[in-house]
């Protein structure tokens, strides 16, 4: 679980993946936010992850929130051969060089969020299904927020 700037949206997501049975490993990014030398941190606590804990590789997601959320759909459609799911809330944008295979996409957004606008989702959501990606798109009342019963739904979505 990626966090957003200034280390947010961080202690409701885990406790809630705990309540499902899901393992979350949460690495930090070197400043306020994610930035491109950052994705080493995230390989390395990925491997650490791996060889600590038996991981069902059919069953394998990388979420974020906010600038957390660009950059864990940046890294999983990137890493489509290790990432099986990408949940995204509040993403801004994401960046891809050379996309690899498909990993499902769940993404969750604020109508009212003066953060990063809904547009910025509305976006991704269409670019995405409009190459092949299979897209499950939620829009919520409310502003730049994980909203708790999305959080549940992403993640009943994520052990199917």
């Amino acid at each position: 679980m990626l966090h957003g700037a200034h280390r947010t949206g961080l202690a409701s997501f885990c406790e809630t993946a705990a309540q499902h049975g899901i393992a979350v490993a949460v690495p930090y990014s070197r400043g306020v936010t994610w930035e491109a030398s950052d994705i080493t941190t995230v390989d390395g606590v990925l491997e650490r992850t791996f060889s600590r804990i038996a991981i069902d590789s059919r069953r394998v997601a990388i979420a974020g929130f906010s600038d957390g959320g660009s950059s864990a759909l940046s890294k999983g459609l990137s890493n489509g051969d290790l990432f099986t799911h990408l949940i995204a809330y509040s993403p801004g944008f994401y960046r891809v060089t050379v996309p690899i295979g498909y990993p499902a996409v769940f993404l969750a957004h604020g109508l009212e969020d003066r953060i990063l606008p809904i547009s910025s989702s509305n976006q991704i959501a269409r670019a995405l299904e409009q190459s092949g990606y299979a897209v499950t798109y939620r829009q919520f009342p409310g502003g730049h927020t994980m909203k708790l019963d999305l959080v549940n739904e992403s993640l009943r979505w994520f052990k199917r």
